[in-house]
């Protein structure tokens, strides 16, 4: 399981901006060098699961929130008129 959001964080990590880690850091408590290890997989093998897992629920949330925001934005939008039929 560990192994699982281990991966899903590096994935995160790695498709964010690199100047995003700095507010990820912050908003989790996890030291940004942390980050960068994890993200990078350098120094240490083993982050330590209180870190992996202040970063997965984290970033599940914030997956989550952006999907709901999509499907609102989605259900919002106005269809295009039907035309009129005589």
């Amino acid at each position: 399981m560990i192994e699982n959001q281990l991966q899903f964080v590096r994935e995160k990590l790695r498709a964010m901006k690199t100047t995003e880690w700095r507010a990820l850091a912050k908003a989790t408590n996890v030291p940004y060098g942390t980050v960068y290890n994890i993200a990078y997989e350098t120094r240490s093998k083993d982050p330590g699961y209180g870190n992996v897992y202040a970063l997965y629920t984290h970033l599940k949330a914030r997956r989550k929130a952006y999907a709901q925001r999509r499907n609102v934005e989605a259900s919002q939008a106005t269809p295009e008129e039907a035309p009129l039929s005589a």
